[in-house]
């Protein structure tokens, strides 16, 4: 049985990933200084801009695990279709 080489992953792949890590600090960034940059640029309460940064973080946060998942779906599903050719 021979096998044939592995095909470098799609573009798409990599941009995914890139997309994953940034959000991912975004996430970070957001958690950290989010709530006192709201609460300094839009004069809201403390409590309310820290609540308003914990959810921007969280989503992006969430974004990026459905992105690093769909990511790892569309690399599964290649990797999968050069193995059964």
């Amino acid at each position: 049985m021979s096998q044939q080489p592995l095909k470098p992953p799609r573009p798409i792949v990599g941009l995914l990933c890139g997309l994953q890590k940034l959000l991912f600090v975004a996430a970070g960034i957001s958690f950290l200084v989010g709530g006192g940059l709201i609460h300094a640029e839009s004069h809201m309460d403390r409590f309310s801009a820290e609540l308003v940064g914990l959810g921007i973080a969280a989503v992006c946060f969430l974004l990026g695990f459905v992105v690093g998942g769909l990511a790892d779906n569309l690399n599964t599903t290649e990797e999968d279709s050069s193995i059964h050719s």
